[in-house]
Formats: C-alpha cells, sequence, structure tokens
C-alpha cells in the first residue's frame, strides 16, 4: 500500500497517508475540504535492479512482471515512473 501526500483546496492543509490505490483519489481534510495528491513532494518508487517478480504496490492485485519493458508500460498505464532501471 502506497504512502500519499495530500494537500486540501480549502484550508492548504498538507499530510501524508497510506491508501489503496484504488482509494487515492477521494479524500476528504479534517476541515471537510477536498483533498488532491501534492505533487510538489510526490516520489516515485526506485527500483535498483530489475529481477522477475510478484508486484504488490502497483495495483490493488498482484502483477507478474517478468521484464523491464512490461515494467515500464504498467507504471506508464498507472501514471508512475520507475526512477531507474539497471
Amino acid at each position: 500500500m502506497p504512502c500519499y501526500a495530500y494537500i486540501c483546496k480549502d484550508c492548504g492543509r498538507r499530510w501524508e497517508e497510506w491508501r489503496r490505490v484504488d482509494e487515492r483519489r477521494d479524500v476528504k481534510c479534517q476541515c471537510g475540504g477536498k483533498a488532491e495528491i501534492d505533487f510538489s513532494t510526490y516520489s516515485s518508487a526506485n527500483v535498483m535492479m530489475f529481477t522477475p517478480a510478484l508486484y504488490t504496490d502497483l495495483d490493488v492485485y498482484p502483477i507478474w512482471i517478468d521484464s523491464k519493458k512490461k515494467l515500464k508500460e504498467e507504471c506508464k498505464k498507472r501514471g508512475l515512473r520507475a526512477a531507474r532501471l539497471l
């Protein structure tokens, strides 16, 4: 489960919260205002070395990724970016 940084549109409060990927959008602040993901503090996951694996952090359901090409495609499809692929 990834951690997202949020900022409230109404009061400007910033916070981080662990949420499921499918629940990351509709988040409310303590003041009742709508919050959105704060991309100024957004960081992608580092992929230091690729090995075929079951990726559980890209989606609600685990995905078997067996090549760098497929990892790039899955990240692009979900609006993520791999920091570095070796």
